[in-house]
């Protein structure tokens, strides 16, 4: 059994889908913010969690959105690995 979550268990809904250009669907993994420590944010995607480390051009974000306080919607959390 799968520990993973799709996008819509993660709160992912069509009006955030809106906002994102169809390159940006293609270029870069969708996440949720779950955890934020000192220096690094926990963000779920669908392929799990990976931690994000915290650099000075890191927009505040909030845990549990995909937005931070007065920051368009958190787009790209990682580039996806091209093979």
């Amino acid at each position: 059994m799968s520990n993973y979550k799709s996008l819509n268990q993660l709160g992912w809904s069509p009006s955030f889908q809106m906002q994102l250009s169809l390159e940006e669907l293609e270029s870069f993994t969708i996440g949720r913010v779950i955890a934020l420590h000192r220096s690094k944010l926990e963000v779920e995607t669908e392929n799990g969690v990976t931690d994000l480390p915290i650099l000075h051009s890191t927009p505040a974000m909030t845990v549990g959105g995909f937005r931070g306080p007065g920051v368009p919607l958190l787009r790209t959390v990682q580039p996806k690995k091209i093979s």
